[in-house]
């Protein structure tokens, strides 16, 4: 799970931190900053994507509502605790659609239930692909995404609904990226979504929803045979 804390008091925001990688130390990657500013700024520059924020509501300068408004306009997925030592700010915060809020000082019992209804939600949510695009931080739903070919030194992500969008990355930085359970390399060229694979020839695939053939690699055919038939097995019990 990947985690942002921001607190302009580094007191709470040193706990928080270490309260949360205490609940899951192999699972967690946190990472802090002391201001809204701060935290905004790295979302512009595209060099962040998190599945949850805990947001102090009180900060000098870009306060929490603030913040998490702008970040709103950037990422619609991102879980935003708020972290705050007034409940008045509850109205405020209606826009930004706050998962949670968090009363200080944080209790362990407390931060231990928050923590688990967010482990739950984002096991329910719908799986989300994150990259960059002319600086802008993207975040679009697997289910979306029918296929990536790498042209030199980019990715071109092809969409359902025929859009394409341009990632800066090679071929080993995407599948490092990647959810393995929905996406497989079938070609030096191409990764595929498991689940948009209508037809499997010897030496090429069909896709729902596309025209273009995509084709099978034989040095990855049989990982992809493999792969494809235990997604089967997972999705239709089998």
């Amino acid at each position: 799970m990947k985690i942002a804390i921001c607190d302009d008091n580094k007191v709470i925001l040193d706990g928080l931190t270490a309260g949360i990688r205490d609940l899951d130390p192999e699972k967690n990657e946190i990472q802090c900053f002391s201001s809204g500013d701060m935290l905004l700024r790295a979302y512009k520059a595209g060099k962040v994507g998190f599945d949850v924020i805990f947001l102090d509501i009180e900060m000098e300068g870009m306060d929490g509502i603030e913040t998490a408004n702008a970040i709103r306009s950037l990422d619609r997925h991102v879980l935003i605790v708020f972290v705050t030592s007034h409940e008045r700010h509850a109205r405020r915060c209606f826009e930004c659609r706050p998962f949670r809020f968090l009363l200080k000082p944080v209790s362990e019992a407390d931060l231990q239930k928050v923590y688990g209804e967010i482990s739950r939600c984002l096991a329910e949510e719908r799986k989300t692909f994150v990259f960059t695009e002319n600086k802008q931080h993207i975040r679009l739903f697997c289910e979306d995404i029918l296929f990536f070919e790498s042209r030199g030194h980019w990715i071109v992500l092809h969409k359902k609904d025929g859009q394409t969008h341009k990632i800066q990355k090679n071929m080993k930085e995407l599948m490092e990226s990647v959810d393995k359970s929905h996406f497989c390399r079938v070609h030096r060229a191409f990764v595929v979504n498991l689940n948009a694979v209508y037809t499997v020839g010897n030496t090429e695939l069909s896709l729902h929803q596309s025209e273009k053939t995509i084709p099978l690699g034989r040095t990855y055919k049989k990982e992809f045979m493999d792969f494809f038939t235990a997604f089967k097995e997972r999705k239709y019990l089998l």
